[in-house]
Formats: structure tokens, C-alpha cells, sequence
């Protein structure tokens, strides 16, 4: 996939069918190791953005919320399971999105040539911040904001179809949907079962995906394709292409492990085949159908690696440098990765995410006034001591002097002087 303006700114088991298993190196790519690259990603782009703070969803992280830049920040670092600022970057989604429904959402769609990944992309990244999009802010009416609604069941777009794209509308719209397990209305316009129809429609003759149903079969598209068609594999017509699809990567596969776009080697393409792979309960480093040459799509991953930490986007001499997006892409393949070594939910299997605690900022508002008004009534208590000490002092004082008087009066009297 090509680079928006925005990232150029910031550049810088075996399936069905029973693959034969091939013993690889199981010492490399634990999870402290996957990790530490992981952190290696994050320390360059926060390098990259200006970033001095412990927090990567601060300042132009910020500033791009709503962007494919930006919301794929968030989604890998709340994945992660990494305490950041997902607060304040909710925050931040949430007023774009408010801004785009000050008019009828539609007209906004039309106007604004938005596309239907960017509705599920933001479903996405909300969920997996700990937000609900169900509920995301209010429109112009000071209703409530169903992006999943809006999006899918009733899809806001040209002709309610998201597929105007072509195949990354159905794939993104099924995750997005499956990411939390939605209940579909009776009268959804469209719902499980009609968005794997789709994707289905663009398996070409040789097992890969295409953008349009007679187009030429892409990697990125097919690997998507698989990972979205994942939750469906145990039923025949799905099981079929989506060993079909394995089938048409594993041709493609170079014999460093890495993946080509377009003919040309890219960290994203192999990104997105481990997360195909990985979201299919397939192991990446024993299948002997992404081993070439001894390499996993790991090893192809990984010599995209600068030395800084970043990821380059191709091998090519003009393309050799960091990049924003071959970053963020190969943060969350690594998660998909990791969480499949460990048994965890699938990378957009998001019903393991953590609601963000609404209440925590106001809880701690209320530990501070209640600090203040504990140390005010101390310092009210303080004053008052002072002037009960005071008023006694005093009252001691006005004693001492009426005795004194008494002995100098008592003194006179027995005084025979005169």
C-alpha cells in the first residue's frame, strides 16, 4: 500500500489440507525478544515525532487523530497492552468525528470523499482503545454517534455499499464488525454473511484476492482477505479459499521469507502475510509452506530493520530508509505474532480489550478536593487554636494584672507610712 502525505511527512497447526511441519530454530523469536523490537519501533517513532515523553499518543500523534497515520498508532500500542495517553487520544478522535456529523453524515461522506475503510478504521481504533462505538460523542441533533450502525448495518456510503473500493471495503467492514462481536438488526443492510460472500467474489482462478473481481491477484489484499475470513474457516466454501489463498502467498514468498508488492520486496506485504498466517492459528516458523530456504516470514520481517530501530519500507536503494507507516505495520504483525505465541486473541479480536475507566480522571479530582478540604478545615482548625491561645493569653494576662493590682491595693491599705 502506498504512503498517505501525512506518513511521507512523518518518514521519515497447520490448516486445512495439512501442510507437512518442518523443524525450524524455536529459540529465536520469543516473546522478550519480539518485545524488544517492538520497543526498538516505538523509541523511533517517537524520535521522528518529537516525542520526549514516556507517552507515544502525545503531541502530532495527537494532532493526527482520524488519520490512518495516527489511529494505527493507537490501535498498536493499546493491542500492546501498553499504558499510554488512549484517554486523551479517544478524546481527540472523538472531536473529529463530532465535527464530520455537524451536518448529515451522508452528505458529509459524499462531500468530503470519504472512504468506508476510514469508518472501520476508527471502529477499530476506538475498540481497541477501550472506547465504545456504539456511543462515540454526539451528532448535530445531540444523538448519539453508532459508527458501526452508520458504517455497516445501514452504510452511509455511494449506493450503501462499502465496497466502492473495491475487496478492502468488505474486509475491513467484516473486522470491524467481528472485532466485538455485534449483534446484526433484522434489517441490516449488510452483515456476516453478505460481506463474506463478497470478499469470496474477488478470490481469482489461481487462490489470491483482488481489489475488483477480475483484477490481478495482490499480496496485501489476499493476506487481509484470509485474516478477515479467519472466524469462518470451519465452513467448506470458506475453508477451500482460504487454503487456496495460503496456497497462491506461499508461491510468492522470496527465499529471504519476505514478500513482494507489486514485484518488489516490502516489510508491509510480509507484515500482513504473518498477520494472515498467525490470525489463521497457523505457526509461522513450522509451516513448511512459509519456509524458504530455512527463512520464516519472520527473518523476511526483520532485515527491513535499521539500525535506529526503525523498519524500512523496501530493500531498494531509494527506499531503504526508516518509514512511518512500514513502522506502525510491522509494530502490530509483531503483536499479531506474539499473541499467537501466547495463546491470546487474535491481533483484531478486540472483545479482550480494556474499557477505558471514564471515572478515573473525576476520581481523581475528588482525592484532590478532597485533599483541599481537608487541609482547609486543618488550617481553620490552626486559626482557631491561635485565637482560642490568644484570647486566653490575653485573658491570662488581665488576670495576672488584676492580682498584681489586688497586692499593691491590699499593700496600701496595711501601708502606715503617713
Amino acid at each position: 500500500m502506498k504512503k498517505s502525505m501525512f506518513t511521507l511527512l512523518m518518514t521519515g497447526v497447520l490448516f486445512v489440507g495439512g501442510a507437512v511441519p518442518v523443524q525450524a530454530d524455536s529459540e529465536k523469536y520469543q516473546v522478550d525478544e519480539i518485545k524488544s523490537i517492538q520497543d526498538g519501533i516505538v523509541s523511533w517513532e517517537k524520535d521522528q515525532m518529537g516525542i520526549d515523553g514516556k507517552n507515544l499518543l502525545d503531541g502530532v500523534v495527537l494532532e493526527s487523530a482520524g488519520t490512518s497515520a495516527g489511529d494505527w498508532l493507537a490501535f498498536t500500542v493499546s493491542r500492546m497492552e501498553q499504558p499510554d495517553n488512549q484517554n486523551g487520544y479517544l478524546s481527540a478522535l472523538q472531536e473529529q468525528i463530532e465535527t464530520l456529523y455537524e451536518d448529515d453524515i451522508t452528505k458529509t461522506v459524499e462531500e468530503q470523499h470519504m472512504n468506508p475503510t476510514d469508518f472501520y478504521r476508527e471502529i477499530l481504533t476506538i475498540n481497541a482503545c477501550g472506547g465504545d462505538a456504539l456511543a462515540f460523542g454526539t451528532d448535530k441533533d445531540k444523538k448519539e454517534i453508532n459508527l458501526v450502525e452508520d458504517g455497516i448495518f445501514d452504510c452511509v456510503f455511494e449506493n450503501q455499499d462499502p465496497g466502492v473500493q473495491g475487496a478492502n471495503g468488505y474486509i475491513w467492514a467484516l473486522l470491524a464488525l467481528d472485532s466485538k462481536d455485534y449483534e446484526e438488526p433484522e434489517d441490516a443492510v449488510w452483515n456476516r454473511e453478505k460481506l463474506v460472500d463478497a470478499i469470496l467474489e474477488k478470490e481469482q482462478e489461481d487462490g489470491g484476492f483482488s481489489l475488483s473481481t477480475d483484477g490481478d491477484s495482490d499480496v496485501d489484499i489476499t493476506a487481509m482477505a484470509l485474516t478477515a475470513l479467519a472466524p469462518y474457516k470451519d465452513e467448506e466454501k470458506v475453508s477451500t479459499a482460504i487454503e487456496n489463498g495460503f496456497s497462491w502467498l506461499s508461491s510468492q514468498q522470496q527465499a529471504d521469507g519476505a514478500m513482494p508488492s507489486m514485484g518488489v520486496e516490502s516489510v508491509e506485504s510480509t507484515d500482513w502475510t504473518l498477520i494472515a498466517v498467525c490470525s489463521n492459528d497457523i505457526n509461522p516458523l513450522e509451516d513448511a509452506r512459509f519456509l524458504k530456504e530455512e527463512n520464516s516470514l519472520l527473518d523476511g520481517i526483520l532485515q527491513f530493520r535499521t539500525e535506529n530501530g526503525g523498519m524500512a519500507h523496501s530493500l531498494a536503494e531509494n527506499e531503504n530508509a526508516p518509514d512511518a507507516m512500514a513502522g506502525y505495520q510491522t509494530l502490530y504483525a509483531l503483536e499479531s505474532y506474539k499473541r499467537y505465541q501466547q495463546g491470546e486473541n487474535p491481533l483484531f479480536d478486540l472483545t479482550d480489550a480494556q474499557s477505558v475507566d471514564n471515572s478515573a480522571p473525576q476520581q481523581e479530582t475528588s482525592k484532590l478536593r478532597q485533599m483541599a478540604g481537608i487541609l482547609i478545615a486543618l488550617a481553620v482548625l490552626i486559626l482557631i487554636v491561635v485565637v482560642v491561645l490568644i484570647i486566653r493569653n490575653n485573658h491570662n494576662n488581665k488576670k495576672q494584672k488584676e492580682v498584681k493590682l489586688k497586692k499593691v491595693q491590699d499593700a496600701e491599705e496595711q501601708d502606715d507610712w503617713n
